[in-house]
């Protein structure tokens, strides 16, 4: 594993503060591990004063605890988990410019760029640690620099509106996202950038292949079955159509998403009450804007 770490420097040794001294042999380590022992070789601190000087380091905020691992946890300099979060940053910043029109950068993208770290645990860990700081905006999915925007020409932004409404009004019938490719506006893999966008701002949802629901729509169409199965019974696929008012079309593939997010349970021909429609809390509209 590639770790940071800087030489320990005759000037940072040159000096008889114990704490100093063990920062200086702490700063060649990176994130390799280190005992009292390899600190006194390393350092000539005298084992008796190590301990204590440790315990300054760590009240001052210049010994990190970091999680290196799933189980692992180690104590690691500032300045050097500063420079981790640094390669941090600038990945995520790289990630913004190769894609702009995406609001956030997946977290497994970001662990890829920084592959020589050999450690995926490391850079969810600097991660949490950044939006701690607010200097990312980071869920369990995706990772975005703090105020980052979607740079979209002013004709992306038009067909971005005009995705959004046509879900929106589309219900459970909604359109096929090569409908805008046919018109001949963009290219495929704009539609697919701004369908991205949208999934990322929570205004549709994908339910399967080349097919997404307006948010409002999912929400209601996961409210309605919680309500007809709630009581018991059960939905085979014709009544689960009638209940959305669509077509066969559209109701195999939701019905196959509300199996795939355990809102239901299919049992042969019919579905009931998945486990995580028992479990969750009633289902809020998105308000108004």
């Amino acid at each position: 594993m590639a770790t940071p770490g800087n030489r320990v420097t005759p000037q940072r040794l040159a000096t008889s503060d114990p704490s100093t001294r063990i920062a200086a042999a702490l700063a060649g380590y990176g994130l390799a591990s280190w005992t009292d022992r390899t600190l006194v070789r390393d350092s000539g601190v005298a084992i008796s004063d190590v301990a204590q000087a440790v315990s300054e380091l760590e009240a001052t905020g210049a010994l990190i605890p970091l999680a290196v691992g799933p189980r692992r946890t180690a104590r690691v300099l500032a300045e050097v988990v500063e420079a981790l979060e640094g390669r941090v940053l600038r990945a995520v910043a790289r990630l913004h410019e190769a894609t702009p029109r995406f609001s956030a950068i997946a977290r497994a993208r970001v662990a890829s760029a920084l592959a020589d770290l050999e450690n995926d645990a490391l850079v969810a860990s600097l991660i949490d640690r950044l939006k701690r700081s607010g200097k990312l905006v980071a869920d369990a999915r995706s990772v975005a620099l703090a105020g980052y925007e979607p740079k979209l020409s002013q004709a992306e932004r038009k067909l971005k509106r005009e995705m959004a409404e046509a879900y929106r009004t589309g219900g459970f019938a909604p359109p096929d996202p090569s409908d805008w490719v046919v018109k001949g506006n963009p290219k495929s893999s704009t539609v697919a950038d701004l369908l991205a966008l949208l999934v990322d701002e929570e205004q549709i949802v994908e339910i399967g292949p080349s097919l997404y629901l307006d948010r409002d729509a999912e929400l209601a169409l996961r409210r309605k079955v919680a309500d007809r199965l709630t009581a018991g019974g059960s939905l085979t696929m014709a009544e689960l159509r009638d209940l959305m008012g669509t077509s066969r079309k559209f109701a195999v593939p939701i019905g196959e998403y509300l199996d795939r997010i355990g809102w239901t349970r299919r049992e042969g021909d019919v579905r009931t009450l998945g486990d995580r429609a028992v479990a969750s809390p009633p289902v809020e509209e998105r308000p108004a804007t």
